[in-house]
């Protein structure tokens, strides 16, 4: 269990916060996902997500 869902845990069991109806269905991404999607988007243009969002905004 990481560090952050010990926090969680302590909060919900603390009555500080309440979890979402069926939080137990959604499986947590592990961090290998999320560096191998990091890595394919970072593939598609040769630019960070955030660039190319700005850049949709007309913000550059």
């Amino acid at each position: 269990m990481t560090q952050l869902e010990q926090i969680i845990q302590s909060l919900v069991a603390a009555g500080r916060v309440t979890p979402p109806p069926h939080h137990n269905n959604v499986e947590a991404v592990s961090e290998t996902a999320w560096r191998e999607l990091r890595e394919k988007l970072n593939t598609i243009s040769g630019k960070p997500l955030s660039e190319i969002i700005i850049e949709d905004r007309g913000e550059l």
